[in-house]
């Protein structure tokens, strides 16, 4: 039987929405105040899901250490960064969207990494910018 096991962090970040290859006003068109010169901020939360069989041993899919170590070192890197100013964003506008496949692809790859049992595997992730916006990737 397979189970999926959620766990949820935190991180602070700032970003602009702007196009240099645009207009001020297209991009006040399109990105509303998103787009003003010093930004603004967010309190992200990132819910990453699991999915694996029980370890009959711990009675586990994973150990909570093992999970909260995966995803405090993929958020360590954006935590109290302004997004734009990270070499990751610096082509593309950090959106929901943008930042939310960054953190997709950053848990993949460290995952192979870590602690996590092998027939572990990431099947989705949800990441809020606030109560009323989030952007949701899953596998398959």
């Amino acid at each position: 039987m397979q189970m999926e096991l959620a766990r949820k962090v935190h991180f602070e970040s700032s970003h602009r929405y702007y196009r240099e290859d645009w207009s001020r006003e297209q991009n006040f068109a399109v990105f509303g105040a998103c787009a003003n010169e010093h930004g603004h901020g967010h309190t992200y939360a990132l819910e990453a899901y699991f999915t694996g069989p029980i370890d009959h041993d711990t009675g586990m899919i994973a150990n909570l250490k093992d999970v909260d170590d995966l995803l405090k070192k993929v958020v360590a890197h954006l935590d109290q960064k302004n997004l734009n100013q990270l070499e990751d964003f610096k082509k593309e506008i950090p959106t929901t969207e943008i930042l939310a496949q960054f953190l997709w692809d950053e848990l993949l790859t460290a995952q192979t990494g870590s602690n996590l049992p092998g027939e572990v595997k990431l099947s989705r992730i949800k990441l809020f910018e606030s109560e009323n916006l989030w952007v949701e990737i899953a596998n398959g």
